[in-house]
């Protein structure tokens, strides 16, 4: 690996924390989205259903997504919603929030397709990631799972960030990473002496996230020692390996063999929720390929829709 100047590293950091800063205009984030983290972030028992029936009503293709999102098996409906009032009592406040975040960090894919189908991979990958988070959370026993649901939806918020601030230069990285079989964060950090997560961690600091979800969209490539967050910061990134793993990245095959045996991730998850330590993961990785299916079908309705 070729050393990145440190002085280029740091004018190059400079130069996307400005453009990080200009991002106020990016679709569907000053009219929706920022107002509904931002509401979303009070305690739970202060949060009106009026108020988030009112800010997904806003906008109707977002209506029109999270209505779509409601009707889905992996939201665990079957029959027919079809007004948005009617999904937050069907499914619930807090199922409802999951919703309407993930169809408004879908607003901030940038339009226009390749052939390769990026940008749509990489949220298709968060998504994915969303929803196995939520799903081993409630297995091991999380506390919240929708904050762990939220923060798998928004670990990759840097790549739509690089999609808007330098696309070519991105997709450069994309195909050499695709040709090579390297990971995309070191090539970013050969190229730019930072990585996407870094980049993510700009924008989430400048949206005011809270402290854990910065420190998993900054950190979901390398496990730090965190005291308040690692453990929820392992599980974003065990489930993004798993993603990854089985065919749902970045658009390309990765080699990615995972060490049930020593893993580091696993590690800090057993540390912090012992139920962790029963489950056998193995058996879980094996049984992810009709879920992620699920997954791919809901992505493709809700880009005909975006």
């Amino acid at each position: 690996m070729s050393a990145f100047p440190a002085c280029a590293a740091k004018d190059r950091r400079e130069e996307f924390a400005a453009e990080v800063d200009r991002l106020d205009s990016m679709p569907g984030v000053e009219a929706i989205l920022q107002p509904l983290l931002s509401y979303l972030q009070q305690p739970f028992e202060q949060q009106d259903m009026q108020r988030i029936v009112d800010l997904i009503s806003h906008d109707n293709s977002l209506a029109a997504q999270c209505l779509h999102v409601a009707n889905s098996p992996l939201f665990g409906r079957w029959q027919s919603i079809t007004t948005v009032r009617a999904a937050v009592v069907a499914l619930g406040l807090q199922r409802m929030r999951e919703i309407a975040v993930s169809c408004c960090v879908l607003k901030l894919v940038p339009g226009g397709g390749r052939d390769d189908g990026s940008p749509v991979v990489f949220w298709e990958h968060s998504l994915a990631c969303a929803l196995l988070a939520r799903k081993l959370a409630k297995r091991i026993g999380v506390r919240d799972p929708e904050q762990v649901y939220l923060a798998g939806l928004l670990h990759d918020l840097g790549f739509m960030v690089s999609l808007r601030i330098v696309p070519d230069e991105f997709y450069r990285l994309l195909t050499r990473a695709r040709v090579e079989g390297s990971p995309l964060q070191i090539l970013e950090e050969e190229s730019w002496g930072c990585s996407h997560a870094d980049i993510g961690g700009m924008l989430a600091k400048k949206w005011a996230l809270n402290p854990v979800m910065e420190d998993v969209i900054k950190q979901h490539h390398q496990l730090s020692q965190l005291s308040d967050s690692r453990s929820t910061v392992a599980l974003i990134s065990l489930c993004d390996v798993m993603c990854r793993a089985n065919g749902l990245g970045y658009g390309h095959t990765e080699d990615l063999r995972i060490d049930w045996d020593r893993n580091e991730f696993l590690d800090a998850m057993k540390e912090e929720w012992p139920i962790a330590r029963s489950v056998n993961w193995p058996q879980v990785h094996s049984e992810l390929a009709n879920y992620l299916n699920e997954v791919r079908k809901l992505v493709k309705v809700l880009f005909r829709l975006s």
